[in-house]
């Protein structure tokens, strides 16, 4: 991904803009603003802020998913191995989980910010209940974790999960 902005008013389907900078390099995803879209049935992840992802702003984006005919569910926005990400404003209706931030492989998530969405309607996936926002980190000999997250001013209807902070 070669801009800083995703246009606004643009309407996307599944896994169109993240913030990835793949294994080590540090150059990429940095400084990523996704600002007023619409994220519409996406299969897997709606938006990705993945190792070594820093200082992105998803804000104001809609993301939805009403077609359940596939078995995974999926996220609405994956943060793994990212810092700096800011989460503000967003509608997440469906989908099994709307906001996973996992640390894993050594990559840690810092200083990260879910604020003031609203998360409608989540719904039980194969492997994984319902949940609004679920902070992880899976043990593989690694020493990442999850450092200064702050979840603030967001509005859940749930049926399971609110949030859920696990290991």
């Amino acid at each position: 991904w070669s801009s800083d902005v995703c246009s606004s008013d643009l309407y996307l389907y599944g896994n169109c803009c993240g913030a990835n900078d793949g294994v080590g390099s540090g150059l990429h995803g940095q400084n990523v603003t996704i600002v007023g879209n619409v994220f519409y049935n996406h299969v897997d992840t709606g938006v990705g802020c993945w190792t070594n992802a820093g200082k992105v702003t998803i804000s104001g984006n809609v993301f939805e998913r009403d077609d359940y005919s596939t078995a995974y569910n999926g996220v609405h926005i994956d943060i793994a191995g990212a810092s700096y990400v800011t989460v503000t404003g967003n509608v997440f209706n469906g989908n099994t989980i709307g906001v996973r931030m996992l640390s894993n492989l050594g990559y840690s998530n810092n200083g990260n910010l879910i604020e003031s969405n609203v998360f409608l309607n989540q719904v039980d996936g194969v492997t994984e209940p319902a949940t609004c926002v679920k902070i992880a980190h899976y043990t593989n000999g690694s020493t990442s974790n999850n450092e200064d997250v702050i979840i603030r001013g967001n509005t859940f209807n749930v049926t399971t999960w609110g949030v859920n902070v696990v290991s």
